[in-house]
């Protein structure tokens, strides 16, 4: 049915012309089917709309608005079929109304402004939830855009609804649970200077040394033969592996320094592929061994996996720089080197005597036939033998054979210069490196024995040199140097406060007086400590001294005493300990020492001066403001406390001094009561004295029994006067 009002069209496409036409025209025959074998009545109509918000249409027919669907091709804009709303059962509402043409106007004007409103609201809900599905894709890149970007399959962590069940259209499925994350065994970037590369670069070395001393043995000694060829070969293809990790897998992700440590991937490999290294670290894997096919297992085709040295000396640098003591490793390198010279000479001199029959061929001189003792004779062991000689003829030691030939006299010639020259170059990097090692310990000799010959001259008592030995043996054993400040002096200032914070800070901050203060304070404060050393039976303070120090305890143990004598022990100082900081800022002039202060063993002490606290506070004037604040609390409660302690005191000497005539009853006479019989007349009356009252018994004594605290001495003697 056509109505006067516009019919609002909805169009859709489909790609499938024939089918669409086909399943428009089967719908209109099961709604039109369907629809008159359905009348509503008013108890169904409100069943439908319990909740719209127009009364039941009871009475009223309405007059249903119709809206035409039309479906075009993708292609062409022809429209393939159209269809009434009215014959769509998109609701049991639309169903039932549809099937009463004789509605009022107004009726209709109603439900098409309801459709109206449905339809708008079903748009905007299937934007809006289309809109924040493409800024959330947008904003966020999935686990597997990645994964495919950094060439590895990495599993999803969260389950990604589909774009139709986010609109509503579709209902969601439930989770299968989150899949496993897998950590990759290698890190995307490696510390030069860690502890696992130093363990890699170790092994890495242990084959480079196979390949640098077995090569010359195999090529010139008969060790390598038909039955341990599997093995040696096994060893090559070993080494040879390693070399491929190091080449492929480790070294592109070595961290540098480029205006920064650079860790990503790409610039690490860049950066290798770029270097010496990686031409040199090529060329010690290049396939020679091919050649095996046509010249048999010769090892001398190996030579090039000697280009790997770059990693023999990294390796020792790296040790270098992490041992604390490195001498031993440049001892280890140098004798390395004068090694490996001796080894390959000896390699030589073998070839050179296998070359000549090991002394079996006779030669001629004088028209007499001799038999070349020069030569290694193939008796005994002979990769030691060999050894021997070339040791001895590098190191010059005399008492070789003589040579009798040209060759052997070019080889002696080459071994003698290399003797002088190189071993002589040797030696002496040993003897630097053992020189420089008690560089510091022969300066602490000299040191102390000047200070000792000058107090033999100066003729010192026995105790003070003896104190002065200590003291440096002390020192040294300690700290292994004289002066601290001088190791670090040269470091910039921004280590040097490093350094000085990592020791001191914890300790400073725990001082009750810099408690609270700022932190620029506490950092500045750090680098004036000293560290000072007392020995056993050291006065550090005396009381009654200007205190210009304060004092806090890093090592050891440290005595208060007092007495007459100094004989008696208050406290002891442990580690932690501060003593003396009221004393640097001398408030009220408070900068006196209350005690006196020995060490009881060796201590260390660090010491902070009056002159550096007040050079470094001149630029904090409400550090200074609160510093004084702090000390002058301090003082007060120290003097609350001292007023106890003394009120205390008082008491108890009081206590002490008490004189009363109020005597208990001899334990003796007790003793003589209890012995007596009772019929005994001595008994009796020691009896009856003895339970007698005390106010009964007349005082024999001149004192009196109390006085009071608030007669002078004149009232006092004239007590004694009138008793």
């Amino acid at each position: 049915m056509e109505s006067s009002a516009q019919v609002p069209e909805v169009r859709t496409k489909d790609a499938d012309q024939s089918t669409v036409s086909e399943r428009i025209q089967y719908r209109k025959f099961l709604i039109v089917d369907r629809l008159k074998q359905s009348q509503p009545s008013t108890m169904e109509m409100n069943e439908m709309s319990p909740d719209s918000d127009t009364p039941p249409f009871t009475t009223c027919p309405l007059k249903f608005m119709e809206m035409r669907i039309v479906v075009e091709d993708e292609e062409s804009p022809r429209p393939i079929g159209d269809i009434p709303v009215s014959y769509l059962p998109s609701s049991r509402l639309t169903d039932q109304l549809s099937t009463d043409h004789n509605r009022d106007d107004d009726c209709q004007s109603k439900l098409s402004f309801i459709m109206k409103e449905k339809l708008h609201m079903f748009a905007g809900d299937i934007r809006r939830r289309t809109s924040e599905v493409r800024d959330e894709m947008e904003r966020e890149v999935t686990p597997d855009l990645v994964s495919v970007l950094d060439g590895s399959v990495a599993p999803t962590t969260q389950h990604r609804p589909s774009l139709m069940s986010l609109i509503g259209l579709q209902r969601p499925t439930a989770d299968t649970g989150d899949a496993a994350e897998s950590k990759s065994w290698l890190p995307s970037s490696i510390d030069p200077h860690s502890r696992k590369y130093l363990v890699w670069l170790s092994i890495v070395v242990v084959a480079f040394l196979y390949n640098a001393f077995g090569i010359p043995l195999r090529s010139t000694y008969p060790y390598q033969t038909e039955s341990n060829l599997p093995y040696w070969l096994t060893a090559d293809y070993t080494a040879d592996m390693i070399y491929i990790l190091d080449l492929f897998i480790v070294k592109p992700r070595l961290r540098f320094m480029k205006g920064g440590i650079a860790k990503e991937r790409k610039e690490t490999a860049k950066h290798y592929l770029m270097s010496m290294t990686f031409k040199l670290d090529l060329l010690s894997i290049a396939p020679l061994d091919v050649l095996y096919i046509w010249t048999g297992p010769i090892a001398a085709w190996r030579i090039v996996r000697l280009c790997k040295l770059l990693s023999f000396w990294q390796l020792f640098n790296l040790l270098d720089n992490s041992f604390s003591n490195p001498y031993i490793i440049r001892i280890t390198k140098t004798l390395g080197y004068m090694i490996y010279i001796i080894h390959c000479n000896s390699c030589i001199y073998y070839l050179l005597s296998a070359w000549q029959a090991f002394g079996q061929i006779a030669y001629r001189m004088n028209n007499k036939w001799y038999l070349n003792k020069w030569v290694y004779n193939n008796q005994g062991n002979a990769y030691v033998r060999c050894f021997y000689f070339t040791a001895a003829v590098a190191t010059s030691t005399g008492n070789n054979p003589a040579p009798t030939n040209v060759i052997e006299y070019v080889y002696m010639t080459f071994s003698w210069m290399m003797g002088v020259f190189v071993f002589a170059l040797l030696l002496g990097q040993i003897r630097d490196i053992v020189s420089n090692a008690n560089r510091n310990r022969e300066q602490y000799r000299q040191t102390m024995d000047m200070c000792l010959s000058e107090c033999k001259r100066l003729q010192l008592p026995k105790e003070i040199v003896d104190r002065v030995r200590d003291w440096f043996i002390y020192t040294w054993h300690r700290q292994k140097t004289l002066d601290e400040k001088k190791l670090i002096e040269k470091l910039p200032l921004k280590l040097q406060t490093d350094l000085a914070l990592s020791v001191h800070y914890n300790t400073l901050s725990k001082v009750q007086l810099f408690q609270d203060c700022d932190r620029a304070l506490l950092r500045e404060l750090v680098l004036k400590l000293r560290p000072v050393i007392f020995l056993p039976g050291d006065m550090i303070c005396k009381k009654g001294d200007v205190g210009k120090e304060m004092y806090i305890v890093n090592d050891g143990i440290l005595q208060v005493i007092g007495g007459d004598h100094n004989e008696k022990v208050f406290a002891e100082l442990t580690e932690g300990s501060v003593f003396g900081e009221i004393s640097l800022l001398a408030i009220g002039g408070n900068n006196r020492r209350t005690a006196n202060i020995r060490s009881k063993g060796y201590s260390t002490l660090f010491v902070l001066s009056k002159e550096d606290l007040n050079d470094v506070i001149k630029d904090y004037p409400e550090a200074q403001q609160l510093l004084r604040r702090k000390a002058r609390q301090m003082l007060s409660n120290d003097a609350k406390t001292k007023q106890e302690n003394d009120k205390g005191e008082q008491k108890t000497l009081e206590e002490r001094c008490r004189i009363s005539t109020r005597l208990s009853t001899p334990r003796m006479l007790d003793t003589v009561v209890k012995v007596l019989p009772e019929n005994s007349v001595t008994g009796q009356q020691l009896r009856s004295a003895i339970e007698m009252r005390p106010s009964r018994i007349q005082r024999i004594g001149t004192l009196p029994e109390s006085f009071p605290d608030d007669e002078s001495d004149a009232e006092v003697a004239k007590v004694f006067e009138n008793e």
